[in-house]
């Protein structure tokens, strides 16, 4: 049944003989959706698979483990991001962030993460799991601006999307802010 769902996900891919299907995936997009489809074939009755809350540790785990026993790719990766204010009574900026991974493409990154919407302050009208890639992450944190909770004292005016999503999920790309540290908030 998995293999049939995995073929007919994968309909616009070019599939070559001795290609592994869960690997090779000629274009980004089919794996986004092939991760899109096996997503939703999940149990989602007696377990579940994301929150709204900082459940990422726990969540990101049993959702690369799930992966993986399909014969994906997945893998965990966690971001921290803690680092201090120049102002000592501000809180500090970021935090620990855990989400899945899939870099078997060395060119596009593919996210999996079941606990981004922990970053806004109210639901927002997208899929509970997000699967794409970091731009496509920008794409949502931009239109939802106005909506991203606010975990470090900054002025919402300064608010940089592209910043928070690179802090969060840039394993260290991120641009530098005023104090030299990955920025969510431009200086």
């Amino acid at each position: 049944m998995r293999l049939l769902i995995l073929i007919l996900s994968l309909t616009l891919a070019q599939i070559s003989p001795g290609m592994d299907l869960c690997r090779d995936v000629v274009q980004p997009s089919d794996k986004i959706r092939h991760y899109k489809t096996l997503i939703e074939s999940l149990d989602q009755t007696s377990t579940r698979w994301s929150c709204r809350s900082g459940l990422c540790l726990s969540l990101s785990q049993q959702l690369a483990t799930a992966l993986q026993s399909m014969g994906m790719p997945a893998e965990r990766a966690g971001v921290s991001s803690i680092y201090p204010q120049q102002d000592p009574l501000l809180p500090k900026y970021g935090g620990f962030h855990f989400f899945v991974i899939d870099r078997s493409n060395p060119n596009t990154e593919i996210i999996i993460d079941s606990t981004y919407k922990q970053f806004f302050i109210k639901n927002i009208p997208e899929s509970e799991i997000f699967v794409g890639t970091r731009e496509d992450l920008i794409q949502i944190f931009t239109r939802y601006k106005k909506l991203i909770r606010l975990q470090d004292g900054g002025d919402p005016k300064y608010l940089d999307p592209a910043g928070i999503v690179e802090t969060y999920y840039g394993f260290g790309r991120a641009e530098l802010n005023k104090f030299n540290r990955p920025s969510r908030v431009k200086p």
